[in-house]
């Protein structure tokens, strides 16, 4: 009789541990699916970030849930993340002894940058164009800045393509005073 009772009470306690083990597996597995709530910076924040590291943006681009801002030695990929600022950054040093600074992230938003570093062609330069591997094509005018940024497909994030493209700048007369490939 102790022996049955001691059997009932290894059962209950082997199906006790068996629910428990199961909730904490389904409690887990559910909070495990919830993915981060990003979101781009305000214009104030964008502001202030500058103003903390101390950079002359030369663009700045709202992508997705992010915010882009190029500078002279690199790329700042910014957003948010309830009340934290998450800041990633791509850098290249010293300044480049060409005309034009060209380089470009293939996976994500693919996008290319292109920083004018001779005045004499950025005075000229209306707008630019970059004609990505597949033929893709991206044309910006040129503004106030040296600096831009040039999309792929400005409204995808999971994108991965060849990191291949040719620039081509362009003067008011649609004429091309500059190329480049990368």
């Amino acid at each position: 009789m102790l022996i049955l009772k001691g059997v009932r009470f290894l059962k209950r306690f082997i199906l006790f541990m068996f629910l428990i083990s199961f909730g904490g597996i389904v409690i887990g597995c559910s909070q495990s699916d919830e993915k981060p709530n990003y979101t781009s910076l305000s214009k104030t924040e964008i502001e202030q970030f500058i103003e903390e590291k101390s950079i002359e943006p030369l663009a700045i681009e709202e992508v997705q849930d992010s915010t882009m801002v190029l500078y002279e030695g690199g790329i700042y990929y910014l957003s948010k993340n309830e009340d934290e600022t998450i800041v990633n950054r791509t850098g290249w040093g010293g300044n480049s002894k060409g005309k034009v600074q060209l380089g470009m992230t293939s996976t994500g938003s693919p996008h290319a940058y292109v920083i004018v570093q001779d005045e004499k062609l950025l005075n000229k330069a209306e707008k630019a164009t970059v004609k990505f591997s597949d033929g893709n094509t991206a044309t910006k005018q040129f503004s106030s800045t040296k600096g831009m940024l040039m999309f792929y497909d400005k409204s995808k994030s999971n994108l991965t393509i060849s990191n291949e493209l040719e620039l081509s700048i362009y003067d008011k007369e649609g004429k091309v005073i500059y190329k480049n490939k990368l």
